[in-house]
């Protein structure tokens, strides 16, 4: 390892739909300077970009790593391209859509920017913290507002042609009029996400808050229905893909008292027997907030660290 790594930093950012994430890490060391910011006080305008690196630029200024900082990675809740330089569409960020981010960030902050979809930087780091084995296939599914996908092939992201693999909250339900956030019909998302249970919510427990949705609830046939449709979702990609593991995680599976349990039950109900069901890892995520800052900064070093073993001596 080069002895400039010593003195060297990377930024991660978390870009989420409410929150900004960021943080730093000394090669080798632990997370610092980790912040947490409003999205709406960051990206106060259309031009997200120049947004963007206005505050990545306060943070470096007001930490004093102007001299230090060798690269940065960030996570978004997008599509983005093959190349992984521009984010092609962000369905719950107004503004965020066919924007050449990379390019961007680096003519204004003169420091190289890798971009990643959010999902799998948290899948990197789950797996990480856990020191699991990435090989062959290995999955993470995150059910939040929508559903996140992350598919690793032997420790690598799977990209896509167009740098879109890893959509299995779109799969199609034949027959379904549910409208899908990303315009088409019937995507799983409409029935196995957390705007679903925010539906759920409304239409059968409008007098239950709905943190305490699965506390007061779980017996529901509703409910039960409504995890069975998350456990479709997850047995549709390990019938397909046989990983060595699952992750799964995600605002909807941290409520209080939601229901693992059942959830493992209907997973293993669905999956294709003797296998994959049979010999099938199930983890669930950690969900730390820093989560998605610790994935950047590992992407960033690895990154880094092949830009400057590829720089001819």
């Amino acid at each position: 390892m080069n002895n400039s790594f010593n003195q060297s930093v990377v930024i991660g950012l978390d870009v989420g739909g409410t929150n900004i994430r960021i943080g730093t890490q000394a090669f080798g060391q632990k997370l610092t300077f980790f912040e947490k910011t409003a999205r709406a006080d960051v990206l106060i305008s259309p031009d997200v970009g120049l947004c963007l690196a206005i505050f990545i630029q306060n943070y470096i200024n007001r930490h004093q790593l102007a001299h230090q900082t060798v690269a940065i990675a960030i996570g978004f809740p997008s599509t983005l391209s093959a190349d992984r330089r521009t984010i092609l569409q962000t369905p719950n960020i107004l503004d965020m859509d066919n924007i050449p981010m990379a390019d961007i960030l680096e003519s204004n902050l003169n420091i190289p920017v890798f971009l990643e979809r959010d999902v799998n930087l948290i899948f990197d780091w789950d797996s990480q913290s856990r020191q699991l084995d990435m090989i062959g296939a290995c999955v993470g599914i995150y059910f939040g507002t929508g559903i996140g996908n992350a598919i690793f092939i032997d420790g690598l992201p799977l990209v896509g042609y167009d740098g879109c693999a890893g959509e299995i909250g779109h799969i199609p339900r034949a027959g379904s009029t549910e409208i899908c956030g990303c315009g088409n019909l019937g995507c799983a998302e409409c029935y196995a996400s957390g705007r679903r249970l925010t539906t759920i919510n409304q239409q059968y427990f409008p007098q239950t808050e709905i943190q305490a949705i699965f506390t007061l609830h779980r017996e529901s046939p509703v409910i039960i229905d409504y995890v069975d449709e998350i456990a479709c979702v997850i047995a549709t990609e390990v019938n397909i893909l046989n990983p060595g593991f699952v992750i799964i995680g995600g605002g909807v599976l941290t409520m209080q008292d939601f229901p693992k349990d059942l959830l493992d039950e209907r997973i293993r109900f669905h999956c294709r027997k003797p296998f994959p069901s049979q010999n099938l890892q199930i983890f669930y995520s950690a969900e730390s907030v820093q989560a998605g800052v610790l994935g950047a900064v590992s992407m960033a070093w690895r990154k880094y660290t092949t830009l400057t073993e590829a720089k001819p001596c």
